[in-house]
C-alpha cells in the first residue's frame, strides 16, 4: 500500500527559462498531487514499477523521492550497504549507497509520473564534520557548533556544487530542497561568516551587536530580544542563502535547463515573515 503524505511543509515552485536571475513573472502554477517518499518498502525491490502504478491509481502525478541517506536513516528497499551515509545516485563527493535514482526515474516516467529528487544540504551527515560546521553564539558567551554545515566555508560550497553537478546528469523533473536550507538565528559565529559580514557591512559580528541581553528561561540561559543590527545580520544571511540557492540552481540548469526547483519552508516564513527571517534567515521574495 502506498501512503500519500499530507505534510505540514509548504511548497513553493520556482520555474525559470533562462540562466538569468529569477523574475517573479516566470513563476508557473501547476496542479501537483504529490507523494513525498522517505523510504521505499522492500516489497517493491523486484518490481519498482508497482509502486508507481499504485501511486498513479491514487491520483499521484509527482513523487518527491529522497536521494540522500543520513546516518540513522532507513535504507530504501531495506538494502544492506557499507555506506553509513551518502546518496542514491552516482557522485564523487559522497558514498553511493545504491544508484536507485536511475530506477526511480525510469519507473516514474513509464507511469506518467514526474520525479523530483529530494535532497539535503546543510544537514548531510558527511558535511557535519566539525571542520565544516557552522558556529553559533551562545548566551553564556561561548561559541558552540551550529545547526549544520557552514555555507561560508569554500570546501562546503565546492562539495555542494559538485553534488548538484552530478545530480544534474540524471533525467529528473525537479529538485526539492530539504528544510535544512536555513541559517538559524544564532548561527554565523564562525570566522568566515564574521569576516565577510564585517567586510560587507562594517559591523562586527558579536553577540553583543545583535542581542539585547540574556535571561534564564525554563532553567536555561537564553538571549532576550534583538537589536536593530540583528535584522541587518539576518537579512545578510538570507541574501547569502539565496545566492547559494541561485548558484546551485544554475549549476543544474546548465546541464538540464528544464529542472524545476522546489523548497520546503517553515510556516513562519510566509505567514510571519519577521519570524521566518529572524529564526531561519528565509525570505520569500529572496527565494523567488
Amino acid at each position: 500500500m502506498i501512503k500519500i503524505i499530507c505534510s505540514v511543509f509548504i511548497f513553493f515552485f520556482i520555474v525559470t527559462n533562462s540562466f538569468s536571475s529569477i523574475d517573479n513573472t516566470q513563476i508557473k502554477k501547476e496542479n501537483i498531487n504529490g507523494a513525498q517518499v522517505f523510504v521505499i518498502d522492500e516489497k517493491y525491490k523486484t518490481d519498482f514499477g508497482a509502486f508507481f502504478r499504485e501511486a498513479k491509481l491514487k491520483g499521484v502525478n509527482t513523487v518527491f523521492f529522497r536521494v540522500f541517506h543520513n546516518q540513522g536513516d532507513r535504507y530504501h528497499f531495506n538494502i544492506k550497504s557499507d555506506c553509513k551515509s551518502g546518496v542514491y545516485f552516482k557522485t564523487t563527493e559522497l558514498c553511493t549507497v545504491n544508484d536507485i535514482l536511475s530506477q526511480a526515474i525510469k519507473s516514474a516516467h513509464n507511469n506518467g509520473i514526474k520525479l523530483y529528487a529530494w535532497v539535503a544540504t546543510r544537514s548531510l551527515t558527511d558535511l557535519k564534520e566539525e571542520k565544516y560546521m557552522s558556529k553559533s553564539f551562545s548566551p553564556d558567551g561561548s561559541i558552540s557548533l551550529g545547526y549544520g554545515a557552514n555555507i561560508f566555508n569554500n570546501e562546503v560550497r565546492k562539495k555542494l556544487i559538485k553534488i548538484f553537478q552530478d545530480l544534474s546528469l540524471y533525467d529528473i523533473d525537479g529538485i526539492l530542497f530539504q528544510d535544512d536550507f536555513i541559517i538559524k538565528y544564532s548561527e554565523g559565529a564562525d570566522k568566515e561568516a564574521k569576516d565577510l559580514f564585517f567586510a560587507e557591512t562594517g559591523l562586527k559580528a558579536e553577540a553583543s551587536t545583535f542581542f539585547k541581553g540574556t535571561k534564564e528561561y525554563n532553567g536555561k540561559l537564553t538571549f532576550t530580544g534583538f537589536k536593530d543590527e540583528f535584522y541587518t545580520w539576518a537579512n545578510w544571511k538570507a541574501n547569502h542563502l539565496s545566492k547559494l540557492f541561485e548558484e546551485l540552481k544554475l549549476t543544474v540548469k546548465r546541464r538540464n535547463p528544464d529542472v524545476v526547483f522546489v523548497a520546503n519552508i517553515y510556516y513562519e516564513t510566509p505567514i510571519y515573515p519577521d519570524k521566518g527571517l529572524a529564526w531561519y534567515s528565509q525570505k520569500i521574495p529572496l527565494l523567488l
